[in-house]
């Protein structure tokens, strides 16, 4: 009966020790989703949804801005997704932009880290 203790304890705490790992683990690995092709007509407002929440902590924000645009903008309570993002060329232009949106969370302690980083290539026609 005691090996069967200590056997279940072990099992137990194998568990646990592997469950934790995973945790700790940093979000910006590239994950599908994260790059993203996007067709657009020149002066044409894109509206791409980015995440279904808004973060208690943290946030999105662009990390690398577009060039050529009119709008190029994170929207919280979008019609799509609770946050949005909105692109819209300058009338006339054509060409390939890049656009990355970078989040951030904590998990409650204020430190913040950061998340997912997706990259939009825009090709305007």
């Amino acid at each position: 009966m005691k090996n069967l203790s200590i056997l279940l304890s072990t099992i137990i705490l194998c568990l646990m020790a592997s469950s934790c790992k995973d945790q700790n683990n940093d979000k910006n690995d590239d994950a599908a989703g994260n790059n993203v092709t996007i067709e657009a007509k020149s002066g044409e407002l894109i509206i791409h949804p980015i995440s279904d929440a808004i973060p208690t902590e943290g946030g999105y924000k662009i990390t690398q801005q577009a060039k050529n645009y009119n709008k190029s903008e994170i929207i919280n309570g979008g019609e799509e997704a609770a946050i949005e993002y909105h692109y819209q060329s300058k009338e006339g232009f054509t060409g390939t932009e890049t656009v990355e949106i970078t989040s951030t969370y904590s998990i409650g302690d204020g430190n913040m880290k950061v998340g997912d980083i997706i990259t939009l290539t825009i090709t305007v026609k």
